[in-house]
């Protein structure tokens, strides 16, 4: 394993970053500083796209909804919509980027969150078709079997909107686990090589680009030498930062048979001045 040799919260995220046996949102960082608030905005953000789901569905297709909504005019509706679908936005966003940092790995954050949204618009959607029987007295079986229900369609489809969320967010959260299991044992072994390990000098020997991209950050293979001794890895970086070949790196091994990778901070870096053949494809 070979993953980006840095130590501070600011810095965990630069690019590029290396790994011989991960790759993509697999990649993980050392240890930085921690990132407080992950429940708070997980939280914030199911609420938030609870809301956004049940409300737009509820007037789409005029579902019953609480007396206050049901009197509110149009231009509330809009202006509610547009500030609660920003908080929403900005309360997945915010939990994405502080989920990567607290768990180092961006597959760590991105199922967390995607639990999150799908989570939230499952129970805003299912929320509105309990709100759209007639008779709020009845028990939960007679909702799930009212003929209402079954045959209308706009019901139906928000019946359907919300299993599919509900099967989105059952997939993330079954997967979240083992992501979370993955990012503390690599992190664990990055923090015992950063004290134990055994710093060598090497070289970018080979840099191929793979021609993928997550996000819009390109993807490459890359062929590190050091100590008369080849090793193959896969580096994670910006179309801006694409070392040349022969650009000096420094590796570090330990008593794990696990490796960092970074390039060498003692030597001003040399990066590709042509950055086109790596930009992300737009749309």
């Amino acid at each position: 394993m070979a993953e980006p040799l840095t130590g501070d919260g600011a810095a965990h995220d630069r690019r590029p970053a290396f790994s011989t046996t991960d790759r993509r949102g697999r990649m993980t960082w050392p240890a930085a500083e921690p990132r407080p608030g992950v429940v708070v905005w997980t939280f914030l953000c199911v609420v938030f796209w609870g809301v956004v789901a049940g409300a737009l569905f509820a007037r789409l297709f005029g579902a019953r909804l609480p007396a206050v909504l049901e009197d509110a005019s149009v231009t509330w509706w809009v202006v509610g919509g547009i500030v609660t679908g920003y908080l929403a936005l900005w309360a997945a966003v915010t939990l994405y980027g502080r989920a990567k940092g607290r768990f180092g790995q961006s597959r760590a954050g991105s199922l967390l969150t995607q639990s999150a949204v799908a989570g939230g618009i499952a129970a805003g959607t299912s929320s509105v078709v309990v709100f759209a029987v007639e008779a709020d007295e009845r028990t939960a079986r007679e909702v799930l079997t009212n003929s209402n229900i079954v045959t209308s369609a706009p019901a139906q489809l928000m019946l359907a909107v919300a299993l599919t969320f509900g099967l989105w967010w059952l997939f993330a959260t079954t997967r979240l686990p083992s992501a979370l299991r993955h990012a503390a044992r690599r992190r664990t072994a990055l923090d015992d090589l950063r004290r134990h390990g055994v710093d060598h000098a090497g070289t970018l020997r080979e840099v191929t680009f793979s021609n993928s991209w997550i996000h819009d950050q390109p993807e490459f293979t890359v062929v590190i030498g050091f100590d008369s001794r080849e090793v193959e890895a896969y580096m994670l970086t910006t179309s801006e930062r694409v070392p040349v070949v022969g650009s000096r790196v420094i590796v570090r091994t330990g008593r794990s048979h696990v490796t960092l990778v970074d390039l060498d901070p003692a030597v001003e870096p040399v990066f590709e001045a042509d950055t086109r053949p790596f930009e992300a494809p737009m749309g």
